[in-house]
């Protein structure tokens, strides 16, 4: 069917082979890569060791932990973000701002 979709027009073709446009749209469709699995696996893992940590561990240790546990990867894929957005880790004591009262914005003397 590929190579006389360009005789003629696919909803013939489909009909002559028997086959629905969309099934045909989907066969022809690319596959996804051997990335993507990998990508899933990996951001798995991320998740796992995300979560064993309580959310603190940030792009290092996680990197890290991912190497001890025998997976070969790169700075930049090793920091996949576990939740899918931007990396930011859940900080374990509030921050010295908030602790002290000073304002959000400025330093305390101005």
């Amino acid at each position: 069917m590929k190579t006389l979709e360009t005789a003629y027009p696919i909803v013939q073709l489909c009909t002559a082979f028997d086959v629905s446009r969309s099934g045909y749209y989907r066969w022809r469709a690319p596959k996804p890569g051997r990335r993507v699995g990998e990508d899933a696996r990996l951001k798995t893992q991320i998740q796992n060791l995300h979560a064993g940590s309580r959310g603190t561990y940030g792009r290092p240790r996680l990197l890290a932990g991912l190497r001890r546990g025998g997976e070969r990867t790169s700075a930049r894929r090793g920091s996949m973000s576990p939740t899918g957005g931007r990396f930011c880790p859940r900080r374990r004591w509030p921050s010295r701002r908030l602790r002290l009262g000073w304002p959000a914005t400025g330093w305390p003397w101005g």
